[in-house]
């Protein structure tokens, strides 16, 4: 019998706790039209995966996240032509379970036997994009910001809001707005979860695990709520160009697993997130099926609202002229300097500890010593 292994190793840090839920406005623009009603508890991603291989075909083990959490499930297919990779997202028929093996998402490592695997008949593999599927059902806790995130703050809810928010700005973004974002991640694993858990920065803002994850996250929030009674603003154009403005950075750092460190990359040394992040979203919007691709003009807007600056002209930037570009710069630079202020306040004190961006210590003056909430 022949046997083959294959791992997937990505930089994680495991959290635990129940989700805290997140108090909404309800001013906010009214959700598209989602598709909320179908079931997608069938739609996992591919964790670990392991093959074996004999005269009846090939068996294939795999730990598998979905909405409910990690399970250990088996198939078998007739030859190793199907091919199979950990990252990937596939759908399966109804569990035919063979042990008491479902667990919580947090607890990604434990103690497997043979006995707690959900057999399944079949795995059929999920090439096209679905814009109703959130990505962020289809990954483990340890991939997102969670209750011990921001412990440090003394808030310990602080990681779950972020993941909350997202859930809430989801609905309201259209079908090609949300199959332009799922395009950039859906075959490319390691990217999303660099999206969910990489720095904002280095040493300036969010320069922490889920940094950029949080900071996007922040950004749309901030947009859509200062944006609201607008008649002019694009609510599509601004939320996706806020989630995805420095999407390139999930390639301009690198983790080192021996340092448990971030560094810059070759693409970050060479190119920059702003390039990086222009390349992935036309390769995205490029391999989506017609009906489900965003239109020339929404495009351009999107592009124009992360890009636009007050470079001078032979840069190759433009100034901003739009209203959702202007709201875009003034929610950027609004999250990175109240997560200064946040990281860097001393409770009971008026006067933070130093930062350049401060030459010196943040001032704050409502009595806590924190930002704003």
């Amino acid at each position: 019998m022949a046997a083959h292994h294959t791992h997937w190793t990505v930089p994680a840090i495991r959290t635990t706790g129940p989700s805290t839920p997140v108090v909404t406005t309800n001013r906010l623009p009214r959700p598209s039209d989602s598709d909320d009603n179908h079931d997608h508890s069938n739609i996992q991603r591919i964790l670990r995966l392991r093959s074996n291989t004999d005269d009846r075909g090939v068996r294939w083990q795999a730990t598998v996240c979905d909405v409910k959490g990690l399970r250990d499930i088996t198939w078998w297919s007739a030859s190793d032509s199907m091919s199979f990779q950990s990252g990937q997202l596939i759908r399966t028929p109804s569990y035919a379970n063979r042990g008491a093996n479902h667990m919580p998402l947090q607890k990604l490592h434990g103690n497997r036997s043979g006995d707690g695997v959900f057999e399944v008949s079949s795995v059929t593999h999920l090439w096209e994009v679905d814009p109703d599927i959130n990505l962020l059902d289809t990954v483990p806790q340890s991939w997102l910001p969670g209750l011990s995130s921001d412990s440090r703050m003394g808030r310990a809810d602080v990681g779950v809001k972020w993941v909350e928010r997202f859930r809430v700005l989801w609905t309201h973004l259209s079908r090609p707005m949300r199959a332009w974002f799922n395009a950039l991640f859906w075959h490319h694993p390691l990217r999303l979860h660099a999206f969910l858990s990489a720095p904002g920065s280095m040493k300036h803002h969010h320069a922490r695990q889920h940094g950029l994850f949080v900071h996007s996250v922040d950004c749309a929030w901030r947009a859509l709520r200062q944006a609201e009674g607008d008649e002019w603003v694009n609510v599509d154009v601004l939320l996706l160009s806020a989630l995805l403005h420095d999407v390139g950075k999930a390639g301009e750092y690198e983790w080192n697993d021996h340092s448990k460190q971030w560094y810059l990359s070759d693409r970050g040394a060479l190119m920059g997130h702003r390039m990086t992040g222009m390349e992935w979203m036309a390769a995205a919007r490029g391999s989506l099926a017609v009906c489900d691709t965003p239109d020339e003009y929404t495009a351009m807007a999107v592009y124009h609202a992360i890009n636009a600056s007050n470079a001078p002209d032979w840069v190759g930037l433009r100034a901003p002229r739009t209203p959702e570009a202007f709201y875009l710069a003034s929610v950027d630079a609004l999250s990175g300097h109240c997560d200064l202020v946040d990281s860097h306040a001393v409770t009971h004190r008026i006067r933070g500890q130093y930062h350049p961006a401060f030459r010196g210590g943040a001032y704050v003056f409502n009595g806590l010593g924190r930002g704003v909430q």
